[in-house]
């Protein structure tokens, strides 16, 4: 199923090369210079994943109040959730599916998807 996703996401996305995969599977879908969103394929379903942006120093504590509310309810990340890597430094957003879902819903999360992650690096660059 993830393997047309892509290939039609590629066409609809006017993309002239298909998506690659990493060393662990996953398709590899650049959304701006240096930030990448992985696509997995789930036993059912698929999940999304992307270091965002190095959190901004000065204004952690703020900065880390407004990401703990952006996950409140899913509301700041249309369902994404928000999280750091394991140093601690960069933000991370992730979105697991599981459940089978059509090609245009499908479309639609990574739409949103990456439109979260160019929020919040939008976010994070007003806290430096």
């Amino acid at each position: 199923m993830l393997e047309k996703y892509m290939k039609t996401l590629q066409e609809d996305f006017e993309l002239a090369a298909p998506f690659k995969k990493d060393s662990s599977g996953a398709y590899v879908f650049l959304i701006d210079e240096g930030v990448k969103m992985r696509i997995h394929a789930l036993p059912k379903g698929f999940n999304f994943t992307c270091d965002v942006v190095d959190c901004p120093g000065g204004k952690e504590e703020d900065f880390f109040t407004q990401a703990l509310l952006g996950n409140l309810f899913g509301k700041g990340t249309r369902g994404s959730i928000l999280g750091l890597d394991e140093a601690g430094t960069m933000l991370t957003l992730s979105r697991e599916v599981e459940e089978e879902v059509d090609y245009k819903e499908f479309k639609n999360l990574v739409e949103d998807f990456i439109n979260t992650v160019d929020m919040w690096r939008s976010e994070a660059s007003a806290f430096k």
